[in-house]
């Protein structure tokens, strides 16, 4: 699906990955087809694994709690009738060279 928009008259500013492993594999189309990075298309992923602060270039990406998430799912299975509805998680904004803002301090 990448290579296809990389391909287009329209190509992509920038891509939005649900994971590490996906935004690796769009930092390797890019690269093989010389698009810069950050300059002509951001990548930014939700993970923040450490492979993402060694990819060239390193790898912005959205760290969520996963730990907590997890305590959060297993109580709601062993007790659903506790459990709202809906949860709202934080979130880290991890920046790196790949999305072209300032990296975290």
């Amino acid at each position: 699906m990448i290579c296809s928009s990389l391909d287009s008259s329209r190509p992509p500013r920038a891509i939005f990955a649900s994971s590490d492993v996906q935004a690796l594999g769009a930092l390797h189309a890019l690269h093989a087809r010389g698009v810069r990075i950050p300059e002509e298309v951001a990548v930014i992923s939700i993970d923040g694994t450490e492979a993402s602060e060694f990819a060239v270039p390193s790898l912005s990406a959205i760290r969520l709690p996963l730990d907590e998430i997890a305590k959060y799912v297993a109580h709601t299975l062993t007790s659903p009738d506790e459990a709202p509805s809906r949860h709202t998680f934080a979130h880290t904004l991890v920046r790196r060279e790949s999305c072209g803002c300032a990296p975290n301090s």
